[in-house]
């Protein structure tokens, strides 16, 4: 059980269950397993030191690097976030949304375009792979976005191309919330083709 690594709520402090996935007291979640739960916690600094206090003894637990990795993206610290997703998925972490989002950490706040080829292939690998696991409307959507940006942009031809892509997010029901977000950690304006 992960809890057994964090045995107080990061938010409160009070006393959890080994198997508690919100904390009896304050309702606020123990293990973060999502960027959307990371959205709801008021004080990520409680949370980060508390998983970083798990994660000493226990350094390769794959659900608490991917929980520090959630917070860290909250604050975009896109290369100790990509760090600690890149250990939960080496500890066998099945979470599409930690794959979905080390690819996005890939970028480092930056538009694509402006990536090496190396970068956006790595990118590349991780969104496949959440795809794998879960085929989200908003993981089409990034990878279509990336073929855009770096592949159309540079007149590079690839298959799926970005429109490709575009056509299967919406199929998927991608939704204007969900990319919102997306631009909002990329940090880069939304192309208008998108």
């Amino acid at each position: 059980m992960v809890n057994v690594l964090c045995p107080k709520c990061p938010n409160c402090g009070a006393p959890v269950s080994p198997d508690a996935e919100k904390c009896a007291y304050c309702d606020s979640p123990v293990i973060i397993t999502s960027f959307a739960s990371a959205l709801g916690v008021p004080d990520l600094s409680k949370y980060t030191q508390a998983y970083k206090s798990a994660l000493s003894s226990a350094p390769s637990d794959p659900s608490v690097n991917a929980a520090v990795g959630f917070c860290y993206l909250r604050l975009k610290m896109y290369g100790k976030a990509l760090e600690s997703f890149s250990r939960a998925i080496d500890g066998g972490v099945m979470n599409s949304e930690v794959f979905f989002w080390a690819g996005v950490c890939c970028l480092g706040g930056r538009k694509a375009f402006l990536a090496k080829r190396e970068v956006i292939d790595k990118a590349e690998e991780y969104i496949n792979a959440a795809r794998m696991l879960e085929d989200r409307g908003i993981y089409a959507y990034f990878g279509a976005y990336v073929r855009y940006d770096y592949f159309k942009r540079k007149s590079l031809i690839v298959r799926p191309d970005y429109r490709e892509l575009l056509r299967e997010s919406r199929r998927l029901r991608v939704s204007e919330g969900d990319i919102r977000i997306l631009y909002g950690v990329l940090g880069v304006e939304r192309p208008s083709e998108l």
